[in-house]
């Protein structure tokens, strides 16, 4: 898996009211149940369980394309060997491998990437929620406090990812043959619902 890192933009909903949050905010609340008439600790903290969970099930998609791209290059790489940098398959080949670069540019890597913001969106407007109408609370004590919140289950996903892909990697070198290839798979896939600390 290429080196993959995210970056989480600042919070940006202290001290707006209810119906000045973003249109998704107040859908994500309400569709739980939850608005600032109705706010309680416990339904807050097992929604953010939740979240996190969905947002690893979300993230085993572009994975996989990930590794299926990886072992297509790896294929490449093989051919590369064995054929004549001058002939015609080398040049399909050279193609084939350039086109996989852009792919990843414009496929997965974007993918996890909305898949992320849309995790960190949700946990932004449950932030919201756990603070409204605390006098007590600053921006920086707010900002702190969701950061904690979501770079532990996003750091934590993307260590599972490199694991899984490290697992998927390893089957990859055990097959000798090039058709056994396409049989291998991550079989991990539970660390991103079980192992990655949500809360």
């Amino acid at each position: 898996m290429p080196e993959y890192r995210y970056r989480t933009e600042p919070y940006t909903y202290f001290g707006l009211p209810f119906d000045n949050l973003p249109q998704h905010a107040q859908s994500f609340l309400r569709h739980h149940g939850l608005s600032p008439n109705t706010y309680d600790p416990i339904t807050v903290a097992e929604v953010r369980v939740q979240r996190g969970r969905k947002l690893g099930q979300d993230l085993l998609g572009p994975f996989k394309e990930l590794v299926q791209k990886r072992r297509e290059v790896a294929a490449l790489v093989d051919a590369f060997k064995k054929l004549d940098t001058r002939s015609p398959e080398y040049k399909i080949a050279e193609h084939d491998y350039v086109g996989i670069a852009r792919y990843l540019d414009k496929g997965p890597l974007p993918k996890m990437s909305g898949y992320f913001d849309d995790y960190v969106d949700d946990i932004d407007a449950l932030v919201w929620l756990e603070f409204n109408g605390r006098q007590d609370a600053s921006f920086e004590r707010i900002q702190e406090y969701r950061d904690a919140k979501v770079h532990e289950t996003i750091e934590g996903a993307v260590e599972c990812l490199y694991h899984m892909d490290a697992e998927a990697v390893h089957k990859d070198l055990e097959s000798s043959e090039v058709g056994k290839r396409s049989g291998a798979s991550c079989d991990n896939q539970d660390c991103l619902r079980h192992d990655v600390r949500l809360y």
